[in-house]
């Protein structure tokens, strides 16, 4: 399940308008929750090159039991949405303590404040420093193909919301939007408070999918999300530099 993290890649090239993506975490009071992630794909890119979220990600929900996949299809994008649960906390931690994590954030932290409120906090990368030399390839994309594009982050956390830097609110749900042409470090944080004397109980051990031994099989269908991604933004560059080729 450590390629999940991967899907923070998706960001990187979100920066052409051709891809929309999101990444959102549940948290309920005991720790358990579950975590999404939403990619969808231009149908400008899909009829340019033939290609569509049905055929660059092969999710496979079987190999991630517990595993919801939703079509997706909004303003000209189409693609799926992913959601995938978690036990408790350490199998959250399990995949956000990884090499890939780090590559595209830093600091990343969720816990609870033993009095019914908790705490989130990361750092994300520049999203060009996180894609590398991809990055200066997919904004290479004309004009046209850079409309309706985004990418995201949702946090909703048990308590009430008592300090955030989020964009906005929507129904308790902390949403930032990313900025993928930014060259800085961005710091995501929020705490919440509850009850006077309110203590949730963490399980101790958590039988999700996180900690079967089929998480590996699961990371590598969702880690596909990824490579899809970057496929659909070079194979969408070669496309219309083809074309621009042959109108001269």
């Amino acid at each position: 399940m450590r390629g999940l993290i991967l899907l923070l890649a998706v960001t990187a090239f979100s920066m052409v308008g051709c891809i929309r993506y999101e990444l959102g975490f549940t948290v309920n009071d005991d720790g358990s929750g579950s975590m999404s992630v939403l990619l969808a794909i231009s149908d400008q890119i899909t009829a340019m090159t033939g290609m569509s979220t049905e055929d660059a990600l092969p999710l496979d929900p079987s190999a991630l039991p517990g595993t919801a996949v939703e079509a997706y299809s909004e303003d000209g994008f189409t693609g799926s949405r992913v959601t995938v649960p978690f036990a408790n906390l350490q199998q959250l931690g399990f995949f956000m303590g990884t090499e890939q994590a780090d590559a595209l954030t830093s600091d990343f932290d969720l816990r609870p404040d033993g009095q019914g409120g908790w705490s989130f906090s990361t750092v994300l990368v520049p999203a060009a420093e996180a894609a590398g030399p991809q990055a200066a390839q997919a904004q290479a994309l004309p004009p046209e193909l850079l409309q309706g594009g985004w990418a995201r982050i949702r946090v909703q956390l048990p308590g009430t919301i008592a300090e955030h830097n989020a964009d906005r609110i929507e129904d308790g749900v902390l949403i930032w939007d990313i900025d993928l042409t930014s060259t800085e470090p961005r710091a995501l944080t929020a705490t919440t408070t509850g009850a006077a004397g309110e203590a949730a109980a963490a399980p101790d051990t958590g039988h999700g999918v996180l900690a079967t031994e089929q998480s590996g099989s699961g990371a590598s269908t969702l880690a596909a999300i990824a490579v899809a991604a970057v496929v659909v933004v070079l194979a969408a560059r070669a496309v219309t530099g083809r074309r621009r080729e042959v109108r001269r």
